[in-house]
């Protein structure tokens, strides 16, 4: 074999190991060798969004006062603080409670409210 041929022949046998199809019967996509996930970029995909809660959040966290657990505790909390946001958001009271030097267990009870409060 001459140069040319061996030089053709190593990059038919690089092509058909690396993209899986010998050289010149289709464009290869180009892929991630460690990964094995093609570098193209898919259309982006449209995600429905749900539209956020009618009551606001912290309307919604005063109401919560007669519960039993860490959001009930929150909520009362809430109701002796003159300044708390009541038409707030979860990010208002986040705000509000660093504030006021809440304590960590206070901020895990808001984010468990907030969660119970999207899917309300």
């Amino acid at each position: 074999m001459n140069d040319m041929n061996a030089q053709t022949f190593k990059r038919d046998q690089l092509q058909m190991m690396v993209y899986g199809i010998p050289s010149g019967l289709a464009e290869p996509e180009p892929f991630d060798p460690e990964t094995g996930e093609l570098l193209t970029a898919p259309p982006p995909v449209a995600t429905p969004t749900r539209p956020l809660p009618s009551t606001p959040f912290g309307a919604w966290l005063l109401r919560q006062e007669k519960r039993h657990d860490w959001i009930g505790g929150l909520a009362k909390a809430a109701k002796a603080d003159r300044a708390f946001p009541k038409a707030g958001d979860p990010e208002a009271v986040r705000k509000r409670l660093s504030e006021v030097g809440a304590e960590a267990d206070m901020f895990e009870a808001l984010d468990a409210a907030e969660i119970e409060w999207l899917c309300y």
